[in-house]
């Protein structure tokens, strides 16, 4: 401690990190740090920007990973405590002093932990995260707290910290740290005193700051309110009691004390919570619950709103006391800002902009990173890292084209794709109405319903036959392609031949048959995209650069394109997707880049694999020099490896074949590609699946070296791609300053190993954020095609190459080579072809791209005839020229040069390439589906009106009850009864009617319920 009692900094010593905020939550924690004049909140070992609040035991290993924050400073003997027992699965006992203790058998020992220890773990896993990520040792962190954390509760905290190696420089309130965050982004604009109210409900606890700021960023609590004990796992809570009644009442049995089902249940529910975020009504399917009984529900949004409507009220009242405390009306509020997952909740939003008169609610810091991100400035400007430079920095990052909307940059992704545009400086990736930066690039049809991303995702164990999913892994190919056949034996739904060789996906839709180009699934994923974008921007989105695997043929960029034109876009570039992540390493690196660096990106995603090798200056030019790669090659290959070891182990252990079972072995996917993810930062895994197959519980084992043995013929065809491009690069391995990850599948450990042991030990770059790197170059480029006035953006120069040689099929059945691969792109290049035969009237050319001598071994393009005059062979000429514009597209033409005509036409490829009238119907059919979701969502709409009106009713004929002195008529109550029967049969037999009859029957129920009550109110 320095003499006047506070924490002293000891981030000014040699290798020692910058000082880091914490945002320590009840179920995810966050870590930031401040650099380059922003914040930078750090990816964990798999990827994700939040970390559970989860430690689990295991007889071999600690996992890091809920509900210790609960326990922390607090008594055994407290009710809260007492109440969360009944919830929990763990045991907690009363240690000595009233301390309560948690259970857990470790390495086949009992152990006893306090929430403090459990916390600490915590911490310091977050901790190891920000080592990770930065290189070095960290000691100095700000943590938040909730506001209404009591004095032991935050001394417990602090402790904690310490436990964990930290110095702790400040504990924050969470509302406060939010404000510093929304207060810095908001410098430029505040020219006056603003009040702004932070309403932050998280995970487990609820937080209301009103706060002052000012133009000189001087930030002000004026007052703070909240609930220790109230979040979203709270409304979990309520749904998991809610289905354990509707279980019991269905099967006559007592699933409660069965805490398996019950951990299966919560899970389920929490799913679902989130789920009817973006939805009015979702299903609750899980297989050999209890009993080996199949539970399958539904609950709409009107239900789960009804269940928590207690609790959404109780947020509602702490505003007003923070208002009352504050001394302020609620006119006096100039901004609400929304903090934490749970305000996500549509009805939590609705009640708050009702308190506020349909104030709009700011959503302009991230729910989920906010408290970080401020707790992160605040631990910059203690520990002196706020320098006037990097003041400056972020206020020169100011755009004056804020009010222009800009054009975003998609990574369509096979496995998942992600969004982000460029603002103040930099790019901001755009989370989706869930909160997450990448979306599943899934599509799902249901009997009702059309479902894109996270909610296809989530579905596709019980819906497998309609849930598509690999169709980056179609775009552009023929359906007589080996690896579309290939692709066919692992895929659950259906695929047959269409028209000119195209493949169609086949699903049935509200009970029609329909069928799918690879192109329009494409479009619906990049439509989704686009609407994420708009959700957080508030306007219309055109223009996009889109990311496409570098060895993309030419046939799979115009059918992307196609795609985004479908979607509503207006495609300014296709850029390749190792090019892009380049661009993003290059203005993050642009600083410290001094002279030519040589950078080779490895992008290892779900579908595809990229190698690019890069030179990058420091006046911002990046040259491609040489790609290579492989589309067929990603992470669902190594599930699928998975996939098949599990089959034949189910078929071995149990003599049933389970390969014909399309739910079970969607099941099983969703089952390894957790496993995977998980054997990226532990030696080894449980697969565990009640009632896989034939009521069989599936329980298997698997460690990182056996998924390694699985793989090893997958991972050394990367190391030989790796070599491949070097060699076409003129460049040795010692060449190549950075190695730099990104895509998903970087993060297993084998392949780290394998590529840091082909570079001699080199360290592995991991600076740019594998999962957004692609889509933040993207969002570079599109800034800069729109004219982006940024210096650093404006200075940016890239060439890229094509990936695979260009030419035409000769007499003899070779190829004439136009073009070479790994040429930089746009490029023109021609050569004169003539006639081989006496008076010949046409040559005819076949385009192909690709390596093979014999041009029929190669990636047929198209064709284009030039007409000649008849001549001796020989005489007759033309001259073809090639052209490859900034997508990577080609566009062929001929000219007959004997005569001097000119005769140019484009080449067509009239087999397995879409038509401009197919291109045309893709367009209006899309728009059809648009509209026929919002019809859906209409329906669902006026049935939860009508079934949230029931429920109103119903309390208020209760209420009467209680506190009138009169009763209600006999008459009139059973007239009442009658029309809540009647209207709750009409939901419960009709499924989805029009909204017509929801409101007929809404209207005669609102007609004779008001007449009745209001005379009994009088």
């Amino acid at each position: 401690m320095n003499k006047e009692g506070k924490v002293e900094s000891k981030t000014g010593e040699k290798g020692v990190a910058p000082a880091i905020g914490i945002d320590l939550g009840t179920t995810y924690s966050c870590v930031g740090f401040w650099q380059h004049g922003q914040v930078e909140i750090i990816p964990n070992d798999l990827g994700n920007r939040t970390t559970p609040s989860c430690v689990a035991f295991t007889e071999a290993e600690r996992l890091i990973g809920e509900d210790a924050k609960r326990l922390i400073g607090k008594r055994f003997s407290d009710v809260t405590v007492q109440n969360d027992m009944k919830l929990w699965p763990f045991k907690v006992i009363n240690g000595t002093s009233d301390i309560p203790k948690i259970v857990v058998t470790y390495k086949g020992d009992q152990k006893q932990f306090t929430a403090e220890e459990i916390s600490s773990m915590i911490l310091a896993k977050m901790k190891d995260v920000a080592e990770a990520f930065l290189g070095k040792i960290v000691e100095d962190a700000v943590i938040t707290v909730p506001a209404y954390f009591n004095d032991s509760q935050r001394q417990a905290t602090k402790d904690a910290g310490y436990v964990a190696g930290l110095n702790v420089l400040q504990i924050i309130n969470e509302p406060t740290a939010a404000a510093i965050a929304y207060g810095l982004d908001m410098i430029n604009d505040i020219t006056c005193e603003t009040n702004v109210l932070i309403f932050d409900l998280g995970g487990g606890t609820f937080d209301v700051s009103i706060v002052t700021i000012d133009g000189d960023g001087k930030i002000e609590v004026k007052a703070v309110a909240g609930d220790t004990h109230l979040g979203g796992q709270d409304f979990d809570n309520e749904m998991v009691d809610h289905f354990i009644k509707e279980f019991n009442r269905k099967y006559r049995c007592d699933m409660k004390s069965d805490t398996k089902a019950v951990g299966r249940l919560r899970v389920a529910c929490e799913r679902a919570k989130r789920a009817l975020s973006s939805t009015m009504q979702t299903t609750i399917e899980i297989d050999g619950l209890h009993q080996g009984i199949d539970f399958s529900t539904r609950i709409t949004r009107a239900k789960f709103e009804n269940l928590n409507l207690d609790s959404f009220n109780k947020c509602i009242e702490t505003v007003e006391s923070c208002l009352r405390d504050a001394k302020m009306e609620k006119t006096d509020v100039n901004e609400v800002v929304l903090v934490g997952g749970s305000t996500r909740i549509p009805k939590v939003q609705e009640l708050l902009q009702e308190l506020f008169n349909e104030k709009d609610l700011s959503k302009r810091i991230h729910a989920d990173e906010a408290v970080a991100y401020g707790a992160s400035i605040l631990a910059a400007k203690i520990s002196g890292n706020m320098s006037e430079r990097v003041k400056n920095m972020v206020f020169l990052d100011v755009t004056p084209l804020s009010l222009v909307v800009p054009a975003i940059g998609i990574d369509l992704g096979t496995t998942y794709s992600c969004v982000g545009f460029w603002q103040h400086g930099q790019v901001e990736i755009i989370p989706n109405d869930l909160g997450n930066r990448t979306t599943p690039s899934c599509v799902a049809f249901t009997e009702s319903e059309r479902l894109i991303g996270e909610g296809a995702k989530n579905q596709i164990a019980m819906n497998p036959s309609y849930t598509i999913f690999d169709a980056k892994r179609l775009i552009g190919k023929r359906f007589s392609d080996v690896t579309v056949q290939n692709d066919m034996k692992l895929w659950p739904f259906k695929v047959i031949n269409g028209t000119s060789d195209i493949p169609k996906i086949v699903v049935t839709y509200k009970g029609e048959e329909k069928q799918f180009t690879a192109e329009e699934i494409s479009a619906m994923i990049l439509a989704k995209m686009k609407d994420v974008a708009e959700a957080f921007l508030g306007k219309l989105v055109e223009d996009a650069v889109i990311t496409v695997p570098a060895y993309f043929n030419d046939s799979q960029r115009q059918a992307t394109k196609d795609a985004g034109y479908v979607a509503g876009l207006n495609v300014l570039q296709i850029i390749n997707e190792p090019t892009a992540a380049a661009i993003a390493y290059g203005l993050d690196m642009i600083n410290d880049i001094t002279c030519e660096t040589n950078v080779l990106i490895f992008d290892l995603g779900g579908g595809t694999f990229d190698v690019s090798i890069a030179t990058i200056d420091g006046d911002g030019k990046i040259e491609v020099k040489a790609v290579a790669g492989d589309t067929h090659l990603g992470g669902q290959d190594f599930d699928n490896k998975m996939v098949d070891y599990f089959i034949n182990e189910f078929n071995r252990k149990h003599k049933s074949n389970i390969k014909e079972n399309k739910k079970a072995i969607g099941r099983l996917r969703v089952a390894c590609e957790k496993a995977k993810r998980a054997l990226s930062s532990t030696i080894e895994t449980t697969i565990e699946i009640d009632g896989l197959h034939m009521g069989i519980d599936f329980s298997s084992r698997i460690t990182r070296a056996k998924f390694e043995n699985l793989n090893v013929g997958m991972f050394t065809k990367c190391l030989e791609t790796v070599e491949g491009c070097l060699r076409d690069a003129h460049m040795d391995k010692t060449n190549i300053d950075e190695v730099v990850l990104v895509g998903g599948s970087t993060r297993i450990p084998k392949v780290q190993e394998l590529l840091q042991e082909f570079f001699n030990g080199k360290e592995l770059s991991k600076r740019i954020h594998a999962d957004e790197a692609v889509a933040y170059g993207a969002s570079i480029l599109a800034a800069k095609l729109r004219g982006e006035t940024t210096q650093k953006v404006q200075n940016l120069v890239f060439l890229d190459v094509t990936p695979l040689s260009l030419g035409v099929e000769k007499f003899d059945g070779t190829m004439a080579f136009l073009i070479p691969r790994n040429s930089t792109i746009p490029t023109r290049k021609s050569d004169i072809f003539h006639t081989v035969e006496d008076y010949q009237r046409t040559i005819n050319f076949p385009v192909y791209q690709g390596e093979r001598i014999r041009a029929i071994d190669n990636n047929w393009l198209g064709r284009f005839e030039v007409a000649v005059p008849p001549a001796p062979r020989g005489k007759s000429k033309v001259n073809v020229v090639f052209e490859i514009d900034d997508n990577g597209i080609l566009s062929c033409s001929g000219e007959e040069v004997t005569t001097g005509l000119k005769r140019k036409m484009v080449v067509t490829n009239d087999k397995g390439r879409l038509s401009d009238d197919e291109v045309y119907k893709m367009v209006k059919d899309a728009e059809r589906y648009r509209l026929d979701d919002q019809e859906y969502k209409k329906k669902v709409c006026a049935r939860n009106a009508l079934e949230e009106y029931i429920y109103d009713v119903e309390t208020k004929i209760k209420d009467i009850d209680k506190s009138s002195k009169k009763k209600i008529d006999k008459k009139d109550l059973k007239k009442i009864e009658t029309a809540i029967q009647n209207a709750s049969r009409f939901l419960d037999f009709r499924e989805l009617a029009d909204v017509n009859e929801y409101e007929m029957m809404l209207n005669e129920l609102e007609t004779l319920s008001v007449s009745i009550i209001s005379q009994n109110m009088c």
